[in-house]
Formats: C-alpha cells, structure tokens, sequence
C-alpha cells in the first residue's frame, strides 16, 4: 500500500522474492502484502499483476513455489 509522501515505486514489493533467495535464514513478513487502495482483488492475473499480485508475481520470478521461502504476506491491518 502506498505509503502518503511517498513516491508510488517504493510501495512495490517486486524485490521482496529475490530479497528472500538471497537471505533463507531471515524471515520477511510483507506487510500490506503488496495492495493498492484502487485494484480489485480476484484470481491471480500474471500479465496484470496489480496489487497482491505485484507480491506473488515477486516471488514467482524469483523461482519460489507456493509456500515455498521465507518471505510471508500480512493483511490483518488492512
């Protein structure tokens, strides 16, 4: 979630998969998971990712599985 007096790029969660690969022994817990106020969440949609899609996207292209790694998604604030 864009974070106000922010510029829009640094709310992306794009190097949270390859921030997992590189570091296995932390844990990464994404908060907001990577939502954005104005996308309509639905099915996973790899050729638009927008919102929690921009974070399974991540963790895709950087060659983890479902469940699979250390990075987490976080929703209960929202």
């Amino acid at each position: 979630m864009p974070l106000p007096g922010l510029a829009y790029e640094y709310s992306s969660p794009r190097d949270i998969g390859t921030a997992a690969v590189d570091n296995p022994d932390l844990i990464s817990l994404t908060c907001h998971s990577g939502s954005e106020a104005e996308a309509t969440e639905g099915p996973y949609d790899r050729d638009r990712p927008q919102g929690i899609d921009r974070l399974i996207k991540a963790r895709l292209d950087a060659g983890l599985r479902r469940n699979d790694g250390n990075p987490y998604a976080e929703m209960g604030s929202m």
